[in-house]
Parts: structure tokens; sequence; C-alpha cells
């Protein structure tokens, strides 16, 4: 009762002071939903990884190096390892992300106690991109992805522009999904639909930053502004909006996901990859869970991307369902083998 009243207070504020600005298309460009940006950012992508395999972060990695841009914009990648893996080094230096760009970063020492893994690895990254002492350009922008977090061939082309609204305009929210949930079945909200169709929209209004984590966009400056990411507690994106909103800075979110990733089920609430928190007993119980109920796993849904180049070029997305299984031998159902490469695109601007 109290979620559904505040709900209706969020409704209420977005009636009374919405917040919305409108992409300005390209006509000098053949691709459909291309946009005008205000001026000619330079997209860093921060991809930090602990211990997720290769295969999940290549095609994160690969699908935001290949991701369209507005015109004069360009994108680096950089793989922020925090496990020292010797195959994503070789990744990096010799395989396919060099053929992206992909920068590889590693090689920190972590502090004693150190209580966010996450937030330090990036700040690693970030401070030798930033130094003290250096200004930092307007036109800089960071962008973080999880691991898994595939972008969609047109995810800056939906949020880039949003930074237009005005240069207090610090970070750019985007909605999370996963290709292997159902919205009917997602009795772990992991899609979280009551946040993003409804609070968020209300704290746009409100002048509030409610950021989260998987995907997003900010300003290396306000970033900067901010103390890079929080590492004295483990909710460092909910804490980056606050920070943010201390100094003033605003933010923007668009209405529909440009990402997909993987749920891990419910486990991970509690301990995730690039979190490395204290042990929980929930791994435990989620044995319990799959053994149990290993017949009602939700199938899964893939996006596979299509491109007919820079005169016709769209997206197709297409979904393919994975045969649940009753065995808890197997595990969780994953993208078939046809689902499974990265998405391309044409290169609309110097890299």
């Amino acid at each position: 009762m109290c979620g559904a009243t505040t709900t209706l207070l969020y409704g209420a504020n977005l009636v009374l002071d919405p917040v919305s600005e409108d992409a300005t298309p390209d006509p000098e460009s053949d691709v459909k939903g291309m946009v005008k940006v205000a001026a000619p950012y330079h997209v860093r992508v921060m991809v930090p990884t602990y211990s997720e395999p290769l295969d999940i972060v290549a095609k994160t990695c690969a699908a935001a190096a290949t991701a369209w841009l507005p015109r004069g914009c360009r994108v680096t990648v950089y793989l922020c390892d925090d496990g020292k893996d010797r195959k994503k080094r070789n990744w990096c230096f010799k395989g396919d992300g060099r053929a992206h760009g992909v920068v590889y970063v590693s090689g920190r020492t972590r502090a004693s106690g150190e209580m966010n893994g996450k937030s330090a690895n990036l700040n690693n990254c970030m401070r030798h991109l930033y130094p003290d002492g250096k200004p930092v350009p307007p036109n800089e922008i960071v962008a973080v992805f999880d691991a898994d977090q595939v972008a969609n061939p047109d995810f800056f082309l939906k949020t880039l522009y949003k930074l237009d609204a005005g240069d207090d305009v610090a970070m750019v929210l985007s909605p999370q999904a996963f290709y292997n949930t159902r919205l009917n079945a997602d009795i772990f909200n992991h899609s979280n639909i009551h946040f993003w169709e409804y609070a968020q929209h209300g704290y746009d209004a409100l002048g509030f930053i409610s950021c989260t984590g998987t995907n997003f966009l900010c300003r290396a400056a306000a970033y900067k502004d901010a103390g890079w990411s929080p590492e004295y507690t483990l909710t460092e994106d909910f804490a980056l909006g606050m920070e943010l909103k201390k100094k003033k800075w605003e933010c923007r979110c668009v209405g529909r996901a440009s990402e997909r990733g993987r749920a891990r089920g419910w486990r991970p609430r509690a301990r995730s990859d690039t979190r490395r928190p204290p042990p929980h007993p929930l791994p435990f119980l989620s044995a319990t869970w799959k053994s149990t109920w290993s017949w009602a796993r939700p199938p899964s849904r893939c996006a596979t991307v299509s491109s007919s180049g820079p005169a016709g070029a769209r997206a197709t997305f297409k979904s393919c369902l994975a045969r649940a299984t009753r065995s808890s031998k197997r595990s969780s159902p994953g993208p078939c083998a046809s689902c499974t490469a990265p998405a391309s695109g044409p290169t609309l601007s110097g890299r």
C-alpha cells in the first residue's frame, strides 16, 4: 500500500512537471534513427570484470566498440580486469579485442579491507585517464557496462543526445534488460519494471538521481567532481547518484532498454562477481532451488542483429527459446549457439 502511494506521487509529479527532450534527427545520414548531438563526444566505455568468463566479457566489449555513433563522436573501450586473467589479456593484445581497439587495464594493488572491488577497479582506470591537476574536456563521457551487459547497436543513439539538455546534465540512465528472463516469470524482479516505468521518471521530474550501475553514461568532469565511483559502500551506484546530486548535477533516463544482460538468479543479489563481498548462505539455498524447481525456469531470450550496411542499416531483433530442463545437473538456460554473436553495425565515425 505504501509503495502504491509513492508511485502515485511520482505520477502526479510527472503530470505537473514532465521532463522530456526529443532527439534531433540527422538528415545527412542514411541510417534509420541517426541523431545529431551538440558536441563531438568521446565515449570511454569501462567494462569492469573479475572472474566472468572471457566469452561473456568479449561480447560486451565488442558490442560497445561497434555500436553506432552520432556523426563526429568516437568510442574507446577499456577492459578493466581485476582478476589479471591471461586469456582476457591475450584477447585484447592478440585476438579480436585488438581489432576492436579494446584497451586492457589491470595490475592494480588491492588495498587491505577493500569494500568495493568494482569501484576501485573503475577508479584505477579513470584516475589514469584523468589525472589530478588537469582539466577534463567537456566532451569526455564515461560509459560503464557490467561485464554481461551487451549494448544494442543503437545504444548511444538513444542516450548521448540526452546530455545536450544542459551543461548540468551529468548522467543518462538506461533500463536494464535480460535475455534469460520473461516479464511474466520474473519472480525475483530482475527487470525492476515498477522502478523503470514509474519511479525513475518521477525522480527525473523531482530532480533526484537514482543511478543503477549495470549501464549508464556520465560526464567525466561530473564523475571526477563527485570523487569518482564510491568505494565506501557496496551500493556504489546509488551512492554515486547522491554524490552527483550534492554537487548540483542533473540526470536523464531513456524509456526503453538499449542493452541485454544475463540475470544470474537470486544468489548474485547478495554475492556478485565484481564486488566480491563476504560469503553468504544463499548459495546453498540456490542449489536447493535448482534441484527442486528446475522445470519452472523461464525460457531465455537472445538477440541477434542483422545489418544491411549504411545505406539501409537496420537492427532486426529476433527471439529464440531455450528448452528448459528438469535435470539439476544442467546449468541455467542461456542463449543458443546461433544467437551469441556480438552485435555489429556500420562505422559512422572515425575511431
